[in-house]
């Protein structure tokens, strides 16, 4: 249903319209509330970067892996991994922003030949899943809002974990303040009534030879739940006031080379705010949030 804006309100969504929001889009808000109005409010879509194709790839094999040693008990032949990751590849290669220097058929090598035997000997054979693609609703009564999300993996420990693929090793400080890991433990709370044994978070780096590495057990603390909670309250009422303004200072994703709203954003289109019709999906082109931060 059209949502019309009334001019003599401040409020650009009513507050007693119930929002669905995915905590992908309000990490996209966190980054910049410009490219999250362009792409979950105005539903423009946009050619993901490599790195980003690289990890929805990678993020692809994992998934395939833990279904398939979640109902087998067993982790599938390297083969079978190279093969998910050469036809999730065959079709993101003609849905990606590809620089006049990047080779796809160079960067599907080292996906196949590197990146996937370095999951499968790492963490695939290692990790024990008892959830994968998990879904989940936390509902935000005072704001009117339910946070959706989905648990890409958890074992049967009840130990949450991430995967990533980067190309320089990490700061493992950002598994630490990670918005996406605090997010997916309160998840869990509000899905299974009760409390994860923690976050791990993985990196596949991507060099010559792949470098896997993992953050230490990051455990669940009452504050992250709390913390995230009343970001999620603020980025939802940055949103019912509608306020996007670009995010340039100190964001190396705001350049021509990196985001793809970069033209028409600095040509103002951020401060022309159309009345409110939905919120889009998520850009079918990618997995979200599986590339590179």
């Amino acid at each position: 249903m059209r949502t019309t804006t009334n001019k003599k309100s401040s409020w650009w969504i009513s507050p007693q319209v119930e929002l669905r929001l995915r905590t992908s889009l309000l990490k996209t808000y966190l980054r910049c509330p410009a490219q999250c109005y362009f792409r979950y409010f105005k539903g423009l879509i946009v050619l993901p970067r490599s790195y980003a194709t690289m990890g929805s790839c990678t993020h692809e094999v994992a998934q395939y892996s833990n279904e398939h040693k979640l109902r087998r008990g067993k982790t599938p032949k390297l083969s079978v991994l190279q093969d998910v990751f050469h036809e999730k590849f065959k079709v993101s290669r003609h849905q990606t922003w590809w620089t006049k220097d990047e080779k796809p058929n160079k960067l599907e090598t080292e996906g196949t030949d590197g990146i996937v035997p370095a999951y499968r000997e790492k963490i695939g054979i290692v990790v024990e899943p008892k959830y994968v693609e998990e879904s989940f609703e936390l509902s935000i009564p005072e704001s009117n809002v339910i946070i959706t999300g989905t648990l890409d993996l958890v074992e049967t420990s009840d130990l949450i974990r991430d995967l990533k693929t980067k190309s320089r090793a990490p700061n493992w400080m950002e598994a630490i303040k990670s918005f996406q890991g605090k997010s997916y433990r309160a998840g869990y709370r509000s899905k299974f009534k009760k409390r994860p044994k923690g976050f791990i978070l993985d990196y596949i780096v991507r060099k010559k030879v792949p470098v896997v590495s993992s953050s230490g057990l990051i455990k669940d603390k009452e504050e992250d739940t709390l913390e995230f909670l009343q970001i999620a309250r603020n980025v939802t009422m940055g949103i019912r006031k509608g306020c996007f303004s670009p995010n340039r200072e100190m964001n190396y994703f705001c350049s021509p080379n990196s985001c793809g709203f970069w033209d028409i954003c600095n040509k103002g289109a951020w401060r022309d705010i159309s009345p409110f019709i939905k919120v889009f999906g998520k850009n079918t082109l990618e997995k979200e949030d599986k590339g590179e931060d």
